[in-house]
């Protein structure tokens, strides 16, 4: 009987205690008009016309240098929620002082990314109070490593934004107060990537958001405005490169972007002292009257959390279809297999930026050189081809023009009438320059390095090293423009209807070849053939020693766009968007395709693929087949052609709105996602068909595994080429199902969790 006394004691100063620290922390909040979800807040005042912009990372801090920026460059200050694994990355130590040292809210989010709660079941907490606090209190460490006290960092933004009341009242007794984003956008989802259910683009991202606050009552009043500091390689479409973009709508629409500790009400002449302004405490307990009693009753009654714009959605994961807030419900898969061919999108190994046009890319060597326009000058990067490493940057005065051509040790550029050669060792534009009389049409480099210069009416000859002038020789007749070299010669398409053959190493004249048509293409090979696009939509091939026509077919209504040879096989591309390939030899057609856009820009081969681009987005083609095999969109608009560098892609895109240009280096990567038939969790006796959509392998072999908990690998079917496995689950648990997909070059394995529950199935 003692005992029981005394437990109930313990209980009650145990719940006055708690009610005590929320009164506390209560009184910094003007919470009459607070949004609350599960006792966190995640709205604040309405009445007012602002908002705060925070940015959350763990494992990726990619974008930090554009925000931070960015920020600065608006004038805005804006709330950083860092776990202890990003405090701790060195690469990342830089980013962090310049938070510090800029202004912004720098708070928690958690040492190691702890999952606080069940997915399925909100309510079931999955760690201990001892894991939360020691968890908490190591994050807190890390901030102060940078000099951020913790009095001034109450603010915590829990991992995943996925936590409990439990974990609120956790919080509450190491004085933090958990906040969470608005529900209602599609902000969060900036992380998602195009092989989970749930992804979002950036441009939908940001239609929903203005969507959104012209039809609300309210609008943005008082949000929490989520986005990732840096999300995977996966993402191509980065939705922190649009933050200029949003800073200047938000103001457009009359919104202060505040840091959260302003927004809800914590000023900077509180920080100032210690959290609270002089007098403030009284007028505070005063306003957070209604707040305070409305947590205590959460509290004491677990009533149901008052909330204006909705429940939280938990966030997304791969395999998981989840709604996002103010989105539509994701349909769902009802069937046992999942028929879909995968369109892969390519992988990010860096992406750059910088302010103006993207002119040019080219790379030589292990470096890439890029080009960016301004009006009052020409901006010029000089990178590490593999990690994206700025190695030095200098500008030169504007041009309307500008031609960049990657040489053996270095880049020449043509800005209208100058030439400039810059070294990959120096990177400086001093190294060489000369002035020409007029502005080339065109600039390439002949097998023995030759600098090749076509002008409208002649065509040069020039030393690649100096510059020196070697031979000059005038057109027949004016150049249209397309022009190609093949070992020896150069075919150069003119007004008249001919096409002009000069001998590289001397300039002379070799030929003139009549077609009685406008050129619009040219390309040549070392087997003595030219191959010619029309105006009129036609395809010659044209033998060079026979002095004859090979053989010719129409492809197009109008003029072919693009040639492009890559071994024995010729790539035509027609402005409509079909892309044929065809044999060099009799002018067969192998396959023909429909871009889904209209194509922008030269095609590229890279890898097993021709990638075509379209507005903002590169669709890649496979060589052998034809299928469209991946589809990667970018942030903007692509603008320069593409570059195949080693295992790279290099892409620029530009959004004009902010005057930003982006320049990409991509990846293929092999990749494998396993999909279930039915969502997780699923009732024992219930049978779940589990696929693979594989991309990588030549003839892949699969082979499956099963985990559960804890416990041993266990395979359930032998290597085959099958890439599907049925489970008829007997006991209820925690299960991790995994796939090795493998042939002769390559192995890989993926793994997702399932869960079973005790209840029976059909």
């Amino acid at each position: 009987m003692t005992k029981l006394i005394g437990r109930d004691v313990f209980r009650k100063i145990r719940i006055l205690l708690l009610l005590v620290i929320l009164a506390f922390l209560s009184v910094l909040l003007s919470a009459q008009d607070l949004t609350y979800v599960q006792g966190g807040v995640v709205r604040g005042p309405v009445d007012g016309k602002r908002v705060a912009l925070v940015f959350t990372a763990d494992s990726y801090g990619e974008g930090g240098e554009y925000i931070l920026a960015e920020l600065e460059r608006k004038g805005i200050k804006a709330s950083f929620f860092l776990t202890g694994n990003f405090l701790r990355r060195p690469e990342f130590r830089s980013l962090v002082e310049e938070m510090v040292k800029g202004g912004h809210y720098v708070g928690p989010h958690s040492d190691r990314h702890l999952l606080y709660c069940d997915w399925q079941d909100r309510q079931k907490t999955l760690v201990t109070g001892e894991e939360f606090l020691a968890d908490l209190e190591a994050n807190y460490e890390e901030l102060a490593r940078f000099g951020v006290d913790r009095s001034r960092a109450r603010f915590f933004m829990p991992p995943y934004e996925w936590y409990n009341q439990q974990i609120v009242d956790w919080a509450a007794t190491a004085g933090a107060i958990i906040v969470s984003f608005t529900p209602g956008l599609m902000t969060n989802a900036d992380y998602t990537t195009p092989d989970m259910p749930g992804y979002r683009s950036s441009e939908k991202i940001y239609r929903q958001l203005l969507d959104y606050e012209a039809s609300s009552a309210s609008g943005l009043n008082g949000f929490i405005i989520l986005v990732h500091l840096g999300v995977a390689p996966d993402r191509t479409d980065l939705f922190y490169f649009w933050l200029g973009r949003l800073i200047d709508d938000l103001r457009e629409r009359g919104y202060s972007p505040v840091r959260i500790d302003e927004l809800l009400s914590l000023g900077t002449a509180e920080k100032e002292n210690g959290g609270l302004a002089p007098g403030a405490v009284e007028d505070r307990r005063i306003a957070a009257k209604d707040g305070l009693e409305a947590v205590s009753k959460i509290y004491k009654s677990g009533e149901k959390d008052k909330v204006s714009a909705g429940e939280a959605a938990r966030p997304q994961r791969a395999g998981q279809k989840n709604d996002v807030p103010g989105g539509q419900p994701e349909a769902q898969e009802t069937s046992d297999t999942v028929s879909e061919i995968p369109n892969f999108p390519l992988t990010r190994a860096w992406v750059g930026w910088n302010r103006g046009r993207t002119l040019g890319l080219a790379a030589s060597g292990d470096r890439v050189l890029a080009v960016f326009d301004s009006p009052e000058r020409l901006d010029l990067r000089l990178v590490a081809l593999e990690s994206g490493q700025s190695l030095t940057s200098f500008s030169l005065p504007a041009a309307e023009k500008a031609k960049l051509l990657a040489a053996q040790d270095g880049f020449w550029l043509v800005c209208d009438r100058k030439v400039y050669f810059i070294g990959t060792e120096t990177g400086k534009a001093g190294d060489s320059s000369f002035e020409l009389k007029d502005a080339p049409l065109a600039v390439s480099l002949s097998d023995a390095g030759t600098l090749i210069l076509l002008f409208r009416k002649k065509l040069e000859g020039r030393n690649p090293k100096t510059g020196e002038l070697l031979w000059a020789r005038d057109l027949p007749a004016e150049a249209t423009g397309p022009a190609t070299a093949s070992n020896s010669e150069m075919f150069i398409a003119l007004a008249s209807g001919e096409i002009a053959s000069f001998d590289l190493r001397t300039g002379r004249q070799i030929s003139r070849l009549n077609f009685r048509g406008e050129i619009t293409g040219i390309q040549a090979d070392s087997g003595n053939r030219l191959y010619l696009a029309t105006a009129s939509g036609h395809l010659v091939c044209f033998d060079l020693a026979k002095r004859k026509i090979r053989w010719k077919l129409k492809l197009a209504a109008q003029c072919l766009d693009f040639l492009l040879a890559n071994g024995r096989y010729l790539y035509a591309l027609t402005p409509g968007g079909i892309l044929y390939k065809l044999k060099k030899s009799g002018g067969d057609i192998l396959w023909w395709q429909t871009v889904p856009a209209r194509p922008s820009y030269s095609p590229a081969i890279f890898g097993e693929e021709i990638i075509v681009t379209a507005g903002q987005i590169l669709y890649g083609f496979n060589l052998n087949t034809g299928r469209k095999s991946s589809e990667t969109v970018l942030s903007f608009e692509i603008k320069p052609d593409l570059v195949a560098a080693n295992n790279l892609l290099l892409v620029g895109a530009y959004d004009y709105r902010q005057d930003l240009s982006l320049v990409y280096a991509l990846k293929k990567e092999p990749r494998i996602i396993i999909r279930p038939s039915k969502e997780s969790p699923q009732p024992a006796g219930r049978r779940v068909v589990f696929s693979v959509l594989a991309d990588g392998w030549e003839k892949p072999r699969y082979e499956f595994y099963l985990r559960r908990g804890s416990g041993p690998e266990l395979r359930v079917r032998k290597a085959s080429t099958a890439n599907t496995w049925t489970w008829l689950p007997a006991e209820p648990g925690e299960y991790t199902i995994g796939v090795r997909v493998f042939d002769k070059r390559l192995s890989k394995k993926a793994e997702i969790r399932y869960n079973i529950t005790s209840l029976t199935g059909d």
